[in-house]
């Protein structure tokens, strides 16, 4: 068994004030891994389509643009469960990854802090609901 340690999900909330999609957060991942160590590459995704990794020291972080009709209807699943501000998003990064030595936290927070400070992004955990929400 394994322990998703970041289980982080960024909803882009509708109406963003710009097109996200697996290109812009490679952009970002390659900004935040060059302070870090980090390597960063695309790979094949399961079961289509390609991932964004940041790997350090045999640890990855994966990162996964989705934007598959589903993403809707569990956007607004999160809007009723948990008063989100999602209802009507139809995308989301997903990052996640098994990291118990937390190789990777730091470029983890700062990607989610980069994304959060544009404002269009909602972030939740199945472990722990909505987070960075208190922050706002």
């Amino acid at each position: 068994m394994s322990i998703d340690t970041y289980d982080t999900q960024a909803i882009v909330r509708p109406g963003a004030s710009a097109h996200y999609n697996l290109d812009w957060i490679e952009r970002l991942a390659r900004e935040v891994a060059s302070s870090g160590g980090a390597t960063v590459t695309r790979k094949p995704a399961r079961p289509s389509g390609e991932m964004v990794c940041l790997s350090k020291d045999g640890v990855e972080l994966r990162i996964y643009y989705d934007d598959a009709p589903h993403v809707a209807q569990e956007c607004d699943e999160i809007a009723d469960d948990y008063e989100a501000p999602c209802r009507g998003s139809t995308a989301r990064f997903e990052l996640n990854g098994t990291d118990l030595d937390l190789v990777l936290v730091n470029e983890h927070l700062l990607i989610c802090e980069r994304m959060k400070q544009t404002g269009d992004f909602v972030f939740f955990s199945g472990q722990n609901g909505l987070i960075f929400e208190d922050e706002t």
